[in-house]
């Protein structure tokens, strides 16, 4: 720090860089979250009408989504998008952003492997102790077919696996029932 003519250090004039830098960081967050808001007021505007009653809207973003959606010219359009964004932004666009994410994709619960799954990767890992298993667990299973397709997937190429697996899955769902 230099001292100024005063003989005061110069400390304003670092604080005037940091706060600039602040600045322009608020801004360009604020300009992200602002057109993140339109993306999203865009988004509920041209959802059909069945997804849009499964959202749950507060009244207020409701009503004004449903005004948007009458409206067909473009300029006017844009008007009614700016004013749904500012209800988006008075409400909780979290919110309703991840709502429109689980109708859009809903989530599948990650299910554990089933049990088929489960028997036929220890079939085809385990070798003949897994296969003594499984017939032990499934004495109606045919010994001589369950062996060859567990066979038939180990030497399959690339191209023919997948068909071989489907084989293979669709004889231990007959006999896992």
């Amino acid at each position: 720090m230099q001292p100024t003519k005063s003989g005061a250090p110069d400390q304003p004039e670092e604080d005037g860089e940091e706060n600039l830098r602040s600045r322009t960081d608020a801004r360009r967050e604020r300009k992200e979250s602002e057109e993140a808001l339109m993306r999203l007021a865009k988004a509920l505007v041209d959802l059909p009408q069945r997804s849009l009653d499964k959202l749950a809207l507060p009244e207020g973003v409701l009503d004004v989504v449903v005004r948007a959606r009458l409206v067909r010219d473009p300029a006017p359009k844009n008007r009614a998008l700016r004013l749904v964004r500012i209800a988006l932004r008075d409400g909780d666009s979290v919110a309703i952003a991840q709502a429109l994410d689980e109708v859009h994709e809903p989530r599948r619960k990650a299910s554990p492997p089933s049990d088929l799954e489960q028997w036929r990767t220890r079939l085809l890992e385990g070798g003949e102790a897994a296969l003594a298993e499984y017939l032990s667990a499934f004495p109606e299973a045919d010994r001589r077919q369950i062996r060859q397709l567990v066979r038939n997937v180990s030497k399959a190429t690339d191209a023919s696996r997948a068909g071989a697996m489907n084989t293979l899955t669709k004889a231990l769902r007959r006999t896992t029932g």
